[in-house]
């Protein structure tokens, strides 16, 4: 048994240099706004126990763990300050002093892209980790093994984007493409009312929150053979599945319904990206049993032959929505 604290200490640029956009009102908070919050309950107990009767062992454990995820998920803020520009067509390279200038006397253009937090974002994500395994002694220097394994992932890492596309407007002025509205443009309007055009200061923005989960669940079976008359082998049996609406820091995709509505992350829940059905592995490995001296036993004595053979199903891509 034991019992284990941990905390995470939100990170943060020395000098503030961190830009803290706002997703709900597409405002840029004080730079000496917390990023992102961070739990303070993480007592994370550990038990185990072993039961050997006869021949057999009984083997079973739980645990919690906890971590902040990839470091690149939690300077966002940071990265958000500078300016970064796309260029798909012209001549390179491109002058630095001439994309400054048409950034800055553009407006209508300037599309910023920070790449922000919701405002509910908390580290750290929580695994519970959980087994239960039966091993048998068999004849001939055999042993069998039975388990099973799950897992469970909570306030797991996701991700969507803000200031979406509200609404597309016919141009009054034919000359210049349609006008593009997102959740947090500037719209220009006549003495009447009309919008006759848009100021976009961001474009879409990628932001990440917490709150997604998943779970593992497999049974593992094994079938091992000592070492005996110089052969031995172990073979090797999962049946897992693994679902939920994430797979947590560095394997989060983007939501697929993105509307930002209440339980949008829900239209996610299926397989997660690495889920596989079934893996089989067997390893064989065998000890020549040539004992020769000269050119023969150089060749063949005190060698060993081995081999490996691995397959699996294929990974299972099934999303299903929610009602």
């Amino acid at each position: 048994m034991g019992l284990r604290y941990e905390y995470y200490t939100p990170l943060t640029e020395t000098d503030d240099l961190q830009v803290i956009f706002n997703i709900d009102n597409g405002v840029i908070d004080p730079n000496t706004t917390r990023p992102y919050k961070t739990n303070k309950d993480s007592l994370l107990p550990r038990v185990s126990f072993t039961y050997a009767p006869c021949k057999t062992v009984l083997r079973s454990g739980f645990g919690v763990f906890v971590g902040p995820g990839q470091t690149e998920d939690q300077i966002q803020p940071v990265e958000s300050d500078r300016v970064s520009s796309t260029i798909s067509s012209g001549a390179f390279p491109v002058d630095q002093n001439a994309l400054i200038a048409n950034f800055v006397n553009n407006p209508n253009n300037r599309s910023y892209q920070p790449r922000a937090y919701a405002n509910e974002y908390s580290i750290p994500e929580r695994i519970y980790q959980y087994t239960f395994s039966v091993q048998r002694e068999l004849p001939g220097n055999m042993s069998a093994t039975a388990a099973y394994v799950g897992s469970q992932g909570r306030n797991l890492f996701l991700r969507s984007v803000a200031n979406n596309i509200v609404q597309v407007l016919t141009n009054p002025n034919p000359a210049n493409a349609a006008l593009v509205i997102r959740e947090f443009s500037i719209p220009i309007r006549d003495a009447d009312g009309n919008i006759t055009g848009v100021q976009n200061p961001y474009a879409e923005v990628d932001y990440k929150t917490s709150g997604g989960r998943d779970n593992y669940n497999a049974l593992q079976l094994s079938l091992n053979k000592r070492s005996s008359k110089g052969l031995a082998t172990n073979v090797q049996y999962t049946l897992g599945r693994s679902r939920g609406n994430t797979a947590g820091s560095n394997e989060a995709q983007t939501a697929a319904n993105n509307a930002r509505a209440v339980n949008e992350f829900d239209y996610d829940i299926g397989y997660n990206s690495f889920d596989v059905r079934h893996t089989f592995n067997l390893s064989v490995l065998y000890e020549i049993p040539y004992k020769g001296t000269g050119a023969a036993g150089t060749l063949f004595g005190d060698r060993q032959v081995g081999g490996i053979v691995n397959a699996r199903s294929g990974r299972q891509h099934l999303r299903l929505a929610s009602g």
